[in-house]
């Protein structure tokens, strides 16, 4: 097939968005960037459109939701990581970290037995998805489950590791009050907040020795690590020790500036937090963060359309400008995941581009995106 060459309105190239930009792909890859269209290219011109790279979503927790559309009416594996691939193309996510959680030994919910159907699901069904899914498996250091975690990687690559702490009084939910309020709508029929607190009362367990091993285990096998919520100096000094590459939702300035200070740590706030300007938690601000110089990165967490809505969000209100509002879900988040084939529109990169207008009141609208070099949504899909 001959190479085709890209043209919009504009394009996002060495920081900037820049008019009379041609990209050029060939083989799954960015092989030019120039100002002319190369003889022989099938040219595809979007009309006042701006041609940004794929995005890449380092914490996507929204699978479950998918897979259990009401609490009575759940799917396979394999059904809701299908709507995930279709709804994450049609937003402009090219590279897509699947949360898996570990925070239950047994019986219903996030346990070893639904995390291992996900990943066996995902192994088969990978080269038939339109985008390029990789695995975050969160592990909770309260409960029994670090031992069961290892397994998990001989059933599908497992890319990023985060250990978490949600139990109520501190890290995410340092209001006991306002987390009962929040946790009700989550919990199924018959069980309460009492309930949960109850279950973290009796796991039993060591949970900052479990930190420790799950950071091993993670550095063992290769996957990055991300310290998830942390909201103390002493967090991040811990994440840092631990040899964390990222730190992910930090909940308070506190832990923010301590993040930034070590020089190692790569920032990961959510986006919808940055796209509303408030934390639904009520802890930091991924505004503020901006705000700070100390945010690398957007993430979706449960929201895969807020991944664009939030840069144009962040611009809209003067946050920052355009262009560094893109490079939050795209150069951002790929470089502090050590991913260096994408998140950036130059030669060589892993043709991931996604094409982008606005309706009349400046909403954002994916008309395509590509990955690899193929159409995964809009003309060509």
């Amino acid at each position: 097939m001959p190479p085709l060459a890209l043209t919009a309105r504009r394009a996002l190239v060495d920081g900037e968005l820049r008019p009379d930009v041609v990209v050029v792909i060939d083989g799954g890859v960015i092989t030019d960037v120039t100002d002319h269209v190369p003889a022989g290219a099938v040219h595809q011109h979007h009309d006042g459109a701006t041609l940004m790279p794929g995005m890449v979503d380092l914490h996507s927790d929204c699978l479950e939701d998918l897979m259990a559309p009401r609490p009575t009416a759940t799917l396979d594996p394999e059904d809701g990581l299908v709507h995930l691939d279709t709804l994450v193309a049609s937003h402009g996510v090219t590279t897509n970290y699947i949360c898996v959680g570990l925070l239950k030994h047994e019986g219903e919910g996030r346990t070893v037995q639904n995390a291992a159907r996900i990943l066996r699901a995902l192994a088969e069904l990978k080269p038939h998805l339109r985008v390029d899914h990789r695995v975050h498996l969160r592990v909770d250091v309260v409960m029994p489950v670090v031992d069961l975690a290892e397994p998990l990687f001989d059933l599908h690559p497992i890319d990023m590791v985060s250990y978490m702490d949600h139990t109520p009084g501190q890290g995410q939910y340092p209001d006991i009050e306002r987390w009962r309020t929040q946790i009700v709508g989550f919990l199924p029929p018959g069980v309460g907040p009492d309930d949960v607190l109850e279950e973290h009362r009796r796991a039993g367990t060591d949970p900052e020795a479990n930190r420790g091993r799950v950071a091993e285990l993670a550095l063992r096998r290769g996957a990055v690590l991300a310290a998830h919520d942390d909201d103390t100096v002493e967090r991040v000094e811990q994440a840092k020790g631990f040899g964390a590459q990222i730190s992910e939702f930090p909940v308070t300035a506190e832990a923010l500036k301590a993040a930034i200070a070590t020089d190692e740590l790569g920032t990961v706030m959510g986006a919808p937090n940055a796209r509303r300007g408030v934390s639904h938690s009520g802890n930091l601000s991924a505004r503020e963060a901006i705000a700070m110089g100390g945010l690398d990165a957007l993430a979706s967490d449960y929201h895969p359309p807020s991944m664009l809505g939030a840069a144009q969000s962040l611009h809209r209100a003067d946050v920052c400008g355009e262009a560094e509002a893109l490079a939050l879900v795209t150069s951002g988040p790929a470089r502090i995941a050590g991913i260096t084939d994408r998140g950036l529109i130059a030669p060589g990169r892993r043709a991931d581009l996604v094409v982008v207008t606005e309706t009349p009141t400046g909403q954002p609208v994916v008309r395509q995106t590509i990955a690899a070099g193929r159409a995964a949504f809009g003309p060509g899909s």
